[in-house]
């Protein structure tokens, strides 16, 4: 067992069946609230070290990989993190991240209304892209403006380490045109160097948007989409069911049928949220509002209202499940209850 402090009290052991469990401690608001968690093998050991403002919790997973039992030393994640596309929410997991952080540029030329109808030219200042080859082809080389906005060139061929063609997305802008830029990132369609998750089904988060789940070949997983920022790893769900309602109201206690037709839940920072009855009726809350094509849904900070699957039961328990590998911070739940007779 072992305890972190920051930012949340939390005491960690390792059970004899392999599971991971955790025990949140708060005594000065009379908080003592057990959870586990498990994952694709099982636990063996588990320390904690202080990093900075956090007390990161490190384990021995014992796994078994393409046939081969083998053990890693793993790290949590820290849950600190801004934006969308830095949260890191899989096991055993490796990040690509194609942001250019040299002093490399690259110049896009050969427009004239510089729109995705035509064809243009990307050129390095130094060796960039394969060739001879085309590992590069349908690849992206992703600018970024003093707006933030941002111009993806999928690129069509190199001709040479430092010069590939390419079409944009949409019309580039004055000052992207023929301007040599720094501020530039690669958006590949595979991440590599998965071997410790050989032949496993992983999930991916790539850019902020959830992509569908791969199987690792080779030590590769394919993406459905070039991105600059991708986290892959194994999956994990994390489910959370309140207790049995039980109603201070004469005649309205225990024993009676329960429905629940409606559930307000209030979150924050958080995406991809289901909620139903229990675990096989599920309904995802609807997420996406006014983002713009092509960008994940943003993380809300709201009250999400949920229209659940009626189901009569004598417990009028709610369940909530995060599948994707998405943050969920619950903070509130209320219920609409109808009490049968």
């Amino acid at each position: 067992m072992c305890y972190a402090k920051s930012p949340q009290p939390l005491l960690w052991f390792v059970s004899t069946t392999g599971k991971l469990l955790g025990l949140t401690y708060v005594p000065e608001q009379q908080i003592g609230a057990w959870h586990q968690h498990d994952t694709d093998g099982v636990f063996e050991s588990c320390t904690v070290v202080a990093e900075g403002n956090e007390d990161s919790l490190y384990v021995i997973v014992r796994r078994t990989i393409n046939g081969n039992s083998v053990r890693y030393v793993e790290r949590m994640a820290t849950r600190q993190v801004n934006l969308l596309k830095d949260c890191f929410f899989v096991d055993a997991g490796s990040t690509y991240n194609g942001t250019n952080l040299t002093a490399m540029t690259v110049t896009v030329t050969g427009g004239t209304s510089w729109g995705p109808d035509e064809v243009l030219t990307i050129t390095a200042s130094s060796n960039l892209f394969v060739w001879p080859g085309t590992t590069d082809v349908n690849d992206a080389i992703v600018l970024t403006d003093s707006t933030g906005a941002s111009y993806r060139l999928k690129i069509l061929a190199t001709s040479s380490p430092t010069v590939a063609t390419a079409k944009v997305d949409k019309v580039l802008p004055v000052a992207l045109r023929a301007t040599p830029t720094a501020v530039w990132a690669f958006a590949r369609d595979t991440v590599s160097g998965l071997s410790h998750l050989e032949g496993k089904t992983v999930s991916i988060l790539a850019d902020g948007a959830v992509m569908p789940q791969v199987v690792v070949t080779g030590g590769v997983a394919i993406l459905e989409r070039a991105s600059v920022v991708v986290h892959v790893g194994l999956p994990y769900q994390s489910d959370l069911q309140t207790l049995p309602v039980s109603l201070n109201i004469d005649a309205f206690a225990q024993g009676r049928v329960k429905n629940v037709n409606q559930s307000w839940i209030r979150v924050f920072q958080s995406s991809g949220i289901f909620v139903g009855p229990d675990a096989n009726k599920l309904t995802e809350a609807k997420q996406r509002t006014t983002e713009p094509y092509g960008s994940p849904p943003a993380l809300k900070s709201d009250e999400v209202s949920v229209a659940m699957t009626p189901t009569w039961a004598q417990s009028g328990q709610i369940y909530i499940r995060q599948s994707d590998p998405l943050p969920l911070t619950i903070v509130g739940i209320t219920t609409e209850i109808v009490v049968g007779s």
